[in-house]
């Protein structure tokens, strides 16, 4: 799981991935500052960064509520994003030919 944040944190920074819709209209690392009920961030997170073909999924919604609620309804903090490498990126090296 730490790959896939690492790989979203990586995103906000380079304004990748995410497109602003007008029902959401707010840049990546906006969203990520918001304070924004869960579900109109799980709904947002749905609609300009996964875009799915069916987009109607109010369940997203309530499921984020839950989850929000469940892990104890903590106030946002603020996420501070460094320019480092990635742990878990793969470098590959040439092999030599040895015929």
């Amino acid at each position: 799981m730490d790959a896939n944040l690492y790989r979203i944190l990586y995103e906000v920074q380079n304004n990748l991935q995410w497109i602003a819709t007008t029902q959401y209209n707010y840049s990546f690392y906006q969203f990520t500052q918001s304070i924004d009920t869960p579900y109109n961030l799980a709904m947002a997170f749905l609609t300009n960064y996964e875009r799915p073909l069916d987009p109607n999924q109010p369940i997203r919604g309530t499921q984020a509520e839950y989850w929000y609620q469940f892990l104890g309804g903590l106030p946002p903090t603020p996420v501070t994003i460094k320019k480092k490498k990635f742990p878990w990126a793969i470098f590959t090296r040439k092999i030599r030919n040895r015929n």
